[in-house]
């Protein structure tokens, strides 16, 4: 890999995991539930966007890492500066997001959509559903257990739609949505309305063809076709011992 690749990869995977830390264990105005669901999906979205740049070569994982980049930004203004690793994560953040906008990726990640790659649609469906926790869990600085339990349902049901499961288009078009619109009856108006937002964008990616065609068999059974013997050359009708007009050769 090139010095700016590894550099921004580093940074990446170092300011996921600072930041994740960080308000995982309370540090920032996150605490219980709500810290936990927010530091961890910080780290599982930097290590994701990894993946998927340097394995899949993703549009979706640059496009992912900066995100996770910004997060790392806007947690350095409402965590308090309290020692070294605040500036790490300050610096690694800043530096992930310049090469991720940049060129620094250039040659690892495609500049084009795959051809044979998942729907636009369909990628926006699981990563909605996978972190539509930390959606939550940001608007809602300590969420009960009984919202994180629905959360983490509704995460499962995302991984079970990625891996086109069985039933997994039913998962992620009628059981995503009720668990969300479930665990806002949970919360206060605040979280209430990001659970219903959560809901709406996952039904309307999972509703669209391209949720869809993503986990439809691409290879289809097969019916048999009937050729005529006319059509056969002889020399394979002699070979599978036919006559000419397709019949098993006596004796």
């Amino acid at each position: 890999m090139r010095p700016g690749a590894v550099i921004t990869s580093s940074a990446l995977l170092l300011s996921s995991l600072v930041w994740g830390l960080a308000v995982g264990f309370g540090t920032g105005p996150w605490s219980g539930w709500s810290a936990v669901w927010l530091g961890g999906e910080m780290v599982f979205a930097g290590t994701l966007s990894l993946v998927g740049m340097l394995v899949g070569a993703s549009r979706w994982g640059r496009r992912l890492g900066m995100g996770v980049a910004a997060a790392g930004l806007a947690s350095a203004v409402v965590v308090p500066v309290e020692s070294w690793w605040w500036w790490l994560g300050l610096v690694s953040s800043a530096a992930a997001l310049g090469g991720l906008a940049g060129r620094a990726m250039k040659g690892y990640v495609r500049e084009r959509p795959a051809a044979a790659g998942p729907p636009p649609r369909a990628v926006g469906a699981v990563l909605a559903v996978l972190f539509s926790p930390a959606v939550v869990a940001a608007v809602v600085p300590s969420m009960p257990a009984s919202t994180a339990i629905l959360l983490a349902a509704v995460w499962v049901g995302g991984v079970w739609y990625a891996k086109a499961a069985p039933g997994a288009l039913f998962v992620v078009r009628v059981v995503v949505p009720s668990l969300a619109l479930a665990a806002a009856l949970t919360l206060e108006p605040g979280g209430a309305v990001a659970c219903l937002v959560v809901a709406a964008t996952v039904a309307a990616l999972a509703w669209s063809k391209d949720a869809r065609l993503a986990v439809h068999p691409l290879v289809e059974r097969g019916t048999a076709v009937p050729i005529p013997p006319e059509l056969v050359p002889r020399e394979i009708l002699d070979e599978a011992g036919l006559d000419s007009r397709g019949r098993r050769k006596s004796g």
